[in-house]
């Protein structure tokens, strides 16, 4: 289902009308650095029931698609700026004025510690980002705004490190354990 998500977000920002399996997973691992076989793509191009012809797909609903994409990127995109503005007023109040390098850096980081609790060898934010999200915990609405970004990374981060791309499908049970934070 994420994966047709992906696959939904590139054939409509490119106007993709008529595409292979080969174009979309050449998309998708140029443009999101994910190591993904065709045979995944094929499974979720089948799944998503599109015209086939010749092994060429055919979207006749580029509108349509379009519009899920346009609404749920402008939302997210929204709510994700929002998260991050406070997180950077957040780190300039302790800190001093903040470089778009520095940004980069930080949003980098950021995603990171919420998948590992800790940023690697720029351990000097932990303590920073552990102080922000203390700062929203009372607010639901910052709380679920951050609890998506973390969705997403784990997400995107699973997508390009899974080795479903390297089997071609899952075979046996996942357990995934989640803490109490």
């Amino acid at each position: 289902d994420v994966l047709e998500k992906f696959i939904n977000e590139i054939i409509y920002r490119n106007k993709l009308y008529s595409f292979t399996a080969k174009n979309i997973t050449d998309f998708l691992n140029k443009e999101y650095s994910f190591k993904l076989n065709e045979s995944i793509v094929k499974t979720c191009l089948k799944r998503m029931k599109f015209v086939k012809k010749n092994g060429t797909y055919n979207c006749n609903d580029l509108a349509k698609r379009g519009s899920q994409v346009d609404s749920f990127f402008e939302e997210s995109t929204k709510k994700n700026e929002k998260l991050f503005k406070q997180l950077f007023d957040f780190l300039e109040n302790r800190q001093g004025k903040l470089t778009e390098l520095d940004k980069n850096r930080i949003r980098n980081n950021f995603c990171d510690f919420l998948l590992q609790d800790s940023v690697g060898r720029d351990d000097s934010l932990t303590q920073f980002f552990h102080e922000f999200i203390l700062s929203i915990e009372d607010d639901s609405n910052e709380m679920e705004i951050l609890n998506a970004v973390k969705e997403g990374t784990l997400l995107y981060e699973g997508l390009r490190y899974c080795s479903i791309s390297e089997r071609g499908s899952w075979r046996t049970n996942i357990d995934i354990i989640l803490d109490t934070e």
